[in-house]
């Protein structure tokens, strides 16, 4: 895998990672880690589905019916997870995270991810794009 295609993959790695290091540093009690991990990670989904929205999204969505309607599916995760993280934040600022929130926002960013894993990621392929979203020129 290369080019955007990989950046999106390895920015779901990273996601998986710092999410099991924020319920890990909840568990401890270690809110000031918790903080810390939690900017970071906001920062980093919000990046990413800004560069979804703006550079991969609109391209895909011109291929037909079907992947338009994958598009306002996944944009439509897109706000679901965002709202799900703003009340997980809110919960974290109380020191008081919920299994249930953690539960949802796990199963929405996995379903989200699986989705853009077996529809997104090999279209990009397959387009040869890189990071700036400009597909590969031939020789």
């Amino acid at each position: 895998m290369a080019g955007v295609a990989r950046r999106l993959h390895d920015d779901h790695v990273a996601f998986d990672q710092e999410f099991d290091d924020l319920c890990n540093f909840a568990n401890a009690g270690a809110w000031g880690e918790v903080d810390a991990v939690w900017t970071g990670f906001i920062r980093d989904i919000e990046n990413h589905f800004r560069f979804e929205q703006e550079q991969v999204f609109p391209e895909f969505a011109r291929r037909g019916p079907e992947c338009r309607e994958m598009v306002d599916t996944l944009s439509a995760q897109h706000a679901e997870i965002l709202q799900a993280l703003e009340s997980l934040g809110l919960q974290i600022q109380l020191h008081e995270i919920r299994a249930p929130a953690i539960e949802l926002l796990v199963e929405l960013m996995r379903r989200h991810a699986e989705v853009e894993n077996t529809n997104i990621y090999p279209w990009l392929e397959r387009e040869g794009r890189h990071e700036d979203g400009a597909p590969r020129k031939s020789a």
